[in-house]
């Protein structure tokens, strides 16, 4: 059975095979755990796994969450990640990703911010992107020629 949640979890919502399947960013789908799936899945929409899942997974902007009864063997693209259950996998995230105490992961991790909670199992090489500095106000220095008779080519021009 495939749910659809509202993002406040107040609703739920059924999917039938006439009902629209397009998601929203408010919603979630949860796979349970009788559930098993092998392939690849992209979407717009927030996914939990409780289940099985092997294959790859692309969020784009979204959560994707690995659940404590979760079991993921994929490579995993979103904006954040929440692995409080098993997964082997690479795991490339906009934001940040979550390894909570009862997760037990084992592979690669790009992002820029990593939590990890303590009981928490981990195997992992771990990549995290610098924030770029902001701007500096004002113009860079630029380059001009100077004369054709001094010993240097090129000056720094002053700055305003």
């Amino acid at each position: 059975m495939l749910e659809k949640f509202k993002s406040k979890r107040s609703e739920t919502v059924s999917q039938k095979p006439d009902d629209d399947l397009s998601t929203t960013k408010d919603e979630i789908t949860c796979i349970g755990e009788a559930i098993s799936i092998e392939g690849s899945i992209s979407g717009r929409g927030d996914l939990i796994i409780q289940g099985n899942l092997k294959g790859t997974i692309d969020l784009g902007g979204q959560q994707f969450t690995v659940g404590t009864k979760g079991s993921v063997q994929a490579d995993i693209k979103a904006e954040k990640v929440t692995i409080s259950g098993k997964m082997k996998g690479n795991v490339t995230a906009r934001g940040k990703v979550e390894i909570t105490k009862t997760a037990d992961f084992e592979g690669e991790i790009r992002a820029k911010r990593i939590s990890v909670e303590d009981g928490a199992y981990m195997k992992a090489v771990i990549e995290l992107e610098k924030d770029l500095p902001q701007k500096q106000t004002g113009t860079k220095p630029t380059l001009h020629p100077k004369s054709a008779n001094s010993g240097k080519a090129f000056t720094k021009a002053e700055s305003k």
